[in-house]
C-alpha cells in the first residue's frame, strides 16, 4: 500500500491507523494526526481540536493510536 507523508514527519512516521490516519512516534509515545491537516490535537475551551485548523475532532485522537499497518509494510512517498 502506498501512503503520502509530509516531509516534516518523514523521520517520525510510524504507520497508519485502520481508518487511514498517519501515526508518528514522538519518542515518548505514538500520536495519530488529524485527517484535515495532518496535525496534532489540542484542547480549546473543553473541545478537542486540530492544532492546524482548530476544527473539533473526535476524542479518539486524544488516546494512544493503534497502528494497523506499520511503516515497514507501506510504500512511503514524500509529499513535495
Amino acid at each position: 500500500m502506498k501512503v503520502m507523508v509530509p516531509q516534516c514527519i518523514e523521520d517520525t512516521f510510524a504507520g497508519i491507523t485502520a481508518s487511514g490516519d498517519l501515526v508518528i512516534d514522538t519518542g515518548t509515545g505514538l500520536v495519530a494526526l488529524t485527517p484535515c491537516c495532518q496535525a496534532v490535537v489540542t484542547f480549546v475551551d473543553y473541545s478537542l481540536c486540530c492544532k492546524g485548523c482548530y476544527r473539533e475532532v473526535s476524542l479518539e485522537y486524544a488516546d494512544d493510536p493503534h497502528i494497523h499497518t506499520p511503516r515497514a509494510q507501506l510504500t512511503v512517498e514524500i509529499e513535495p
